[in-house]
């Protein structure tokens, strides 16, 4: 009592959008030949169209070297500042968007004693220097400049 599934292997249908292999070849080859005789027919406007191509081509492979050989110098150039630099703080260097300061608030500031700990175990070290900053107002020749952070080195 089950379904019945009926097959006939001897149904064909003819598809009007199914063509053979030479129908293929045919069309084709007399687009190719369509194509040709356009061009011929209107050089000017095919001349202008890939020189317009070219152009653009050229444009993009040329801003893609430009910022490629920028990201090379700009690297070449951190990678020459960092070595052997080894930053310690109580902040972390980010300054993306999404900051996790809260993390960082509750850490103790780095003492000048805490650098000269670091500098006695750093053998390969050559120059240390302490950073600081702080909030306050700046007063010179009775002008005065409130609500800055200055940093000392």
């Amino acid at each position: 009592m089950g379904g019945h599934c009926y097959h006939s292997e001897s149904s064909t249908i003819n598809k009007p959008y199914l063509f053979s292999m030479r129908q293929w070849l045919e069309i084709i080859v007399s687009s190719f030949k369509m194509a040709l005789q356009e061009f011929r027919a209107n050089k000017l406007r095919t001349f202008l169209s890939l020189f317009g191509i070219t152009v653009g081509i050229f444009c993009i492979i040329s801003v893609l070297a430009v910022i490629s050989s920028m990201e090379k110098a700009v690297k070449d150039d951190l990678s020459s500042i960092a070595k052997g630099t080894v930053f310690i703080g109580k902040w972390e260097n980010d300054n993306s968007a999404e900051y996790p300061w809260w993390k960082y608030v509750k850490r103790p500031e780095v003492t000048v004693a805490e650098m000269a700990a670091v500098q006695k175990k750093l053998i390969y070290a050559s120059t240390f220097s302490f950073f600081c900053g702080t909030d306050g107002s700046v007063e010179h020749a009775g002008d005065v400049v409130a609500n800055i952070h200055y940093y000392g080195v």
